[in-house]
């Protein structure tokens, strides 16, 4: 998922599904030029989660090759 797809797919949701999120504690690690892994954690209607994305670059923009969330 590229950047701007992430970002239209936010604006498409016409729910509450994405109100009254909270993003805690994130962190990025910078595994190279190419690489970079997110973390961070999320609560959203009672739930705590972690999440964690790795983005790499491919022909000059960053994509999410992956993300994971996981309940806590």
């Amino acid at each position: 998922v590229s950047e701007d797809q992430y970002r239209e797919m936010m604006k498409a949701d016409k729910g509450d599904k994405y109100k009254g999120i909270n993003l805690l504690n994130p962190q990025v690690d910078v595994l190279n030029d190419d690489a970079a892994l997110i973390t961070y954690n999320i609560e959203m209607n009672g739930m705590q989660m972690l999440a964690t994305s790795t983005w790499i670059r491919e022909n000059g923009k960053w994509i999410c090759a992956y993300h994971s969330e996981n309940q806590i």
